[in-house]
């Protein structure tokens, strides 16, 4: 495998792990993502420091649903970006890694062509990472939002339903 790792986390009581998140430590960037095919019986984190980390990822089902693969694949093209990878070649290992996810290749284009539009229009690869770093995280915040409008429709509906 990549260079991925498992975090473990102990606990009495339940414990909140976003499905996915960008971090920044010293050692670098990376994407953490919850290790779906371990639930419900473990939480574990997969901290992906490369692309073929979250391909592996992709590949091995630990990332899941049509709405987080494509998050996935964006910060996967950043991910190779900030840390100074090919972001083409990422890309098409991202996007070739569930050949029929939509949003997995909506997500990886999406922060592809932010890189691309970034260098065409002057910047210097680290303003380009950015750009992708940026993509990614606006595809985060609009998923987050369609999902907080989602909850507000259901729980008007069951108010409705059960008075």
């Amino acid at each position: 495998m990549a260079d991925q790792y498992a975090q473990f986390r102990e606990g009495d009581g339940p414990l909140e792990i976003p499905a996915i998140r960008w971090d920044e430590p010293p050692e670098g960037p990376v994407l953490v993502l919850l290790d779906q095919t371990r639930l419900p019986a473990e939480e574990v984190e997969l901290v992906c420091t490369d692309a073929p980390a979250l391909v592996e990822a992709i590949r091995t089902l630990a990332v899941r649903g049509a709405p987080l693969l494509g998050i996935a694949g964006a910060y996967g093209v950043a991910l190779a970006a900030v840390r100074g990878f090919d972001v083409d070649d990422a890309a098409r290992a991202l996007a070739g890694a569930r050949p029929t996810a939509v949003n997995l290749a909506v997500g990886v284009r999406r922060a592809q062509t932010a890189y691309r539009a970034a260098l065409s229009g002057g910047g210097d690869q680290r303003q380009a990472a950015g750009a992708a770093l940026e993509a990614a995280r606006a595809l985060h915040r609009e998923d987050a939002a369609a999902r907080a409008r989602m909850a507000g429709h259901g729980l008007a509906l069951l108010d409705e339903l059960l008075p």
